[in-house]
């Protein structure tokens, strides 16, 4: 007999591409949220300093501490944002981590069918082969009998 061959092999293929393809862009895009993560606790880091110098001076150079308060208020635009960045590159992961989730679904869909199919072709296989079997052990016996009279 023929072995097993999976009529849909080439969709299924073409399914795993496309898991692999949406494992990439959430990974991609895990690494964009990330990068929002690091820019926007730097720059809070950077206002923060900027405060507590601005406690530590002591003097009250007020050309100085207008340049502060435009640096700190620039600041906080930036910290701003970087929270709309972040806030969209947590969207994007969410949407990538759903195409993710849709596409494995896909793929497993067709994994289980090949499965069964695979079993069923294996269950019939058995099937005639034992039917064989059956069919050849009858011969003998019917030969041992007319042999024994």
């Amino acid at each position: 007999m023929a072995g097993f061959r999976f009529r849909l092999e080439q969709v299924l293929n073409h399914r795993r591409m496309e898991e692999k393809k949406a494992k990439d862009e959430l990974t991609l895009a895990r690494a964009e949220q990330q990068k929002a993560v690091n820019a926007l606790e730097a720059a809070r880091q950077m206002l923060q300093q900027s405060l507590n110098a601005a406690d530590e001076t002591g003097r009250l150079d007020l050309q100085q501490a207008l340049n502060g308060f435009f640096f700190r208020e620039q600041l906080s635009a930036k910290v701003l944002k970087l929270q709309e960045n972040l806030k969209k590159a947590a969207r994007a992961v969410e949407e990538k981590k759903n195409r993710l989730i849709l596409a494995r679904q896909k793929t497993m869909v067709l994994e289980k069918l090949k499965e069964k199919q695979k079993e069923e072709f294996v269950y019939l296989e058995n099937l005639e082969e034992q039917k064989q079997i059956d069919e050849l052990a009858l011969a003998m016996f019917i030969r041992n009998k007319d042999e024994t009279m």
